[in-house]
């Protein structure tokens, strides 16, 4: 798929969201970075419900409210 086109959509999804959902979307989906394993594969990483809630300053089950939410808006 053409890499505008996924740019364009994910834009598209953004503008359903508050800022609170876009911020945890952003922090769980989009800002992530690759590692290396034990047996020098990569692997996707991302923050985990309790580091996004630490720089968000809210209850990492608040976290996990807030992406459920956004996630409904986005497949509604």
């Amino acid at each position: 798929m053409d890499a505008l086109v996924i740019i364009k959509v994910v834009e598209e999804w953004l503008e359903l969201l508050t800022s609170h959902e876009k911020e945890v979307i952003f922090w769980r989906y989009i800002n992530h970075d690759f590692e290396r394993t034990l047996n020098k594969k990569m692997k996707y990483k991302t923050l985990s419900y309790a580091e996004i809630a630490k720089k968000m300053n809210l209850d990492r089950k608040c976290i996990w409210r807030i992406e459920k939410k956004a996630f409904k808006k986005i497949l509604a």
